[in-house]
């Protein structure tokens, strides 16, 4: 049974370096990299860039967020390392706005957002828990370490927007839930990790 960590803190606060750190560069892990670019973003593309230089070589490297339950079956591997929870969750919202907007035949996403139901930003809530639900299982199932680096985006004001608003909640939702099932959670403040559990 795989031991599940969880790494969460604000925006540069070296979660992903900690969490990094946590793991032997010399080993078999896999690095399940969530910040899938879709279109052409140069600062995207240089985060990215920054965190690829920065892994070790030896690691394995999936650029996915869809079906991540699958990578979890390797028993080669020593650990996984899940950056980020965020963006996964993220990815898999807007991939569901998307398939929404085009039932509407809706060009601009921002629109679609604004009109979803209560109804309708439930079922997505519910859509994306059910598959992180699915990933934690997995996790349950593998062997070795995981370490699963999260955002933790509920300290600040309350979004303006109503997509700001969807996404914190839910953003807040998935964090309880991977710490539900997590060992331990560290929070990381300014470089300092922080035992929570």
């Amino acid at each position: 049974m795989a031991q599940l960590t969880m790494v969460t803190g604000g925006s540069k606060s070296g979660k992903s370096v900690y969490a990094e750190q946590q793991l032997d560069p010399n080993q078999h892990i896999c690095y399940i990299a969530t910040g899938v670019m879709f279109q052409d973003d140069v600062e995207m593309a240089r985060r990215i860039k920054h965190h690829q230089e920065r892994r070790s070589s030896q690691w394995t490297t999936r650029e996915q967020y869809e079906h991540v339950d699958q990578l979890f079956g390797d028993s080669h591997l020593d650990g996984y390392l899940l950056d980020d929870a965020t963006m996964l969750t993220t990815n898999l919202f807007f991939k569901k706005v998307g398939e929404r907007a085009a039932e509407l035949h809706e060009e601009d996403w921002d629109k679609v957002i604004n009109v979803l139901s209560t109804n309708e930003v439930e079922n997505l809530d519910k859509q994306i828990t059910a598959e992180w639900k699915r990933i934690l299982v997995a996790i349950e199932q593998a062997a070795g370490q995981v370490f699963i680096v999260t955002n933790e985006v509920g300290l600040g004001l309350v979004p303006a927007t109503k997509e700001g608003r969807i996404l914190r909640d839910l953003y807040g939702e998935i964090n309880q839930l991977i710490a539900a099932f997590a060992a331990h959670v560290v929070f990381v403040v300014s470089g300092i990790p922080v035992s929570v559990k």
